[in-house]
């Protein structure tokens, strides 16, 4: 057996070298030859046509069918990293269709340099105006309620009456009484001295007649004074005061009307100037005793919102007082959003902290605001006020001027690592550009005006985030895709 495979092999070898032999030969052998060795058909004319000899009568070196193959992988390759360069150019940068910027809400607007002040957020609420939002109405001599004008809850003006009164005051009847026997004896006084007069001028009566008259007159009018001043002590008014010297009758009954406002409170809208009816005490037949409660009134056309700061943020807070610098407020109205007042100032700090919670208040008038007014039965009026005492603000304290700045909202910007990005708009396609930061906080982002953007670009002032992740991905995307080699 081992001696036919050594005929085997020196057979195999005898036939690869005639056919070697004939490959030199002539193409049609050649042909053949790589017929039989590998199995394949070969095109003689496609064969000669690769290994013909030159006109010198050197051959060709045979064609290497892997090196084309290798030739178009490396075209494929180039255009594949020609395509690569591209997406690098843009890999900042992202188009989104119509369709998504519709499905994102995005916000697009043109960037203004701007003022921002930097500032810190306290807690406060609304609070009554100490001396001013209330006003208490007593009885100011004995009597009985005879009617009520005016009820609880019901917005009342300065004159507008509260309730009728009858006097049964014995002191102040006799003060009356005694006011009008005065002035009886100071009207015969003065027709007694004016006939006197003429008398005196004539030579008929002696000059002394016309002095006794004179110093009469003067005694009858300092009584008048004293005890006009004693019935305003007792609550009448300057105008029931006239009202008995013109008449010459005794005043039995009187309305008590609406006090004037505070004197400070001058400037407030005439439209919006009311007392509010806050309790009402008196009723039709209650007999009172003077000085005693008959209805309270509040006035809420100006409360304070009262701010609570830490002893740390004293100096931040004084230094706004000093400056007198903006104070804004917010207040909770609904679920979610919040009504924003501006331009407010603080009027002063109490200079005592809190033993417990190491805070101390400070003081911001607010000009209330009418939200409607209810009609009511007779004509009566219901007025709800915008602001009410008890109700939760956030005062903002600035503390830094911050000028030429780029102010935007903090879901414009994206932080990645160190660095944070605004997306530049331009039509459809949104370039993601790095930016610094000189402040943000959770509603607003402030930006250096260092020329990564400029007045007058446009950028996106939403979703930031959203749109980063979309450019993230797409770049992920592209770096995970593989060529064969």
């Amino acid at each position: 057996m081992k001696r036919n495979r050594i005929v085997g092999l020196a057979t195999a070898a005898g036939l690869v070298a005639a056919l070697a032999g004939a490959y030199q030969t002539w193409p049609s052998a050649r042909s053949k030859a790589l017929a039989l060795v590998t199995g394949r058909s070969v095109d003689i004319a496609t064969s000669s046509s690769h290994h013909d000899h030159d006109e010198a009568g050197e051959e060709n070196a045979p064609h290497d069918h892997t090196n084309d193959h290798d030739h178009d992988h490396d075209h494929d390759h180039a255009k594949d990293h020609d395509h690569e360069g591209e997406d690098e150019a843009n890999a900042d940068s992202l188009a989104l269709s119509e369709q998504a910027r519709h499905n994102l809400g995005l916000k697009v607007q043109v960037i203004e340099l701007a003022t921002y002040w930097r500032s810190i957020q306290v807690p406060g609420f609304v609070a009554k105006y100490p001396g001013r939002s209330e006003r208490g109405i007593s009885a100011v001599t004995n009597g009985v309620i005879q009617k009520v004008h005016a009820s609880t809850g019901q917005s009342v003006k300065q004159g507008d009456p509260l309730f009728d009164f009858q006097i049964t005051d014995e002191m102040l009847a006799a003060s009356q009484s005694g006011l009008l026997k005065t002035l009886r004896e100071l009207e015969v006084i003065e027709a007694k001295l004016a006939r006197v007069t003429e008398l005196v001028k004539s030579r008929a009566l002696p000059v002394k007649d016309q002095i006794e008259l004179e110093y009469e007159r003067g005694k009858l009018e300092a009584a008048c004074k004293a005890q006009s001043q004693e019935m305003a002590l007792r609550g009448i008014s300057q105008q029931q005061l006239d009202e008995i010297v013109n008449t010459k009758t005794l005043l039995r009954h009187f309305t008590v009307a609406v006090p004037t406002f505070p004197e400070e409170m001058s400037g407030t809208s005439a439209s919006t100037t009311a007392y509010t009816v806050a309790k009402m005490e008196a009723y039709p037949g209650k007999a009172v005793r003077q000085g005693e409660d008959l209805c309270d009134l509040a006035f809420h056309t100006v409360l304070n919102v009262v701010g609570q700061a830490f002893e740390k943020e004293a100096e931040l807070i004084g230094q706004a007082v000093a400056n007198q610098w903006p104070i804004t407020a917010s207040f909770d109205v609904g679920e979610g959003d919040s009504l924003v007042r501006e331009g407010l100032k603080i009027l002063y700090t109490e200079n005592s902290l809190d033993p417990e919670s190491r805070t101390f208040r400070f003081y911001v008038p607010i000009v209330n605001e009418v939200v409607r007014d209810n009609p009511g039965p007779g004509g009566a009026v219901y007025r709800s006020w915008r602001f009410k005492p008890g109700q939760r603000a956030r005062l903002r304290i600035p503390v830094q001027l911050m000028k030429e700045r780029i102010v935007l909202p903090a879901d414009a910007a994206v932080k990645e690592g160190g660095e944070v990005y605004v997306f530049r708009a331009e039509g459809e396609r949104f370039t993601r550009v790095s930016v610094q930061v000189d402040y943000q906080d959770s509603q607003t982002v402030v930006l250096a005006n260092d020329g990564s953007l400029s007045a007058g670009e446009s950028v996106a002032l939403n979703n930031a985030y959203q749109i980063n992740l979309q450019l993230k991905n797409r770049t992920t995307e592209h770096s995970g895709h593989d060529h064969d080699h």
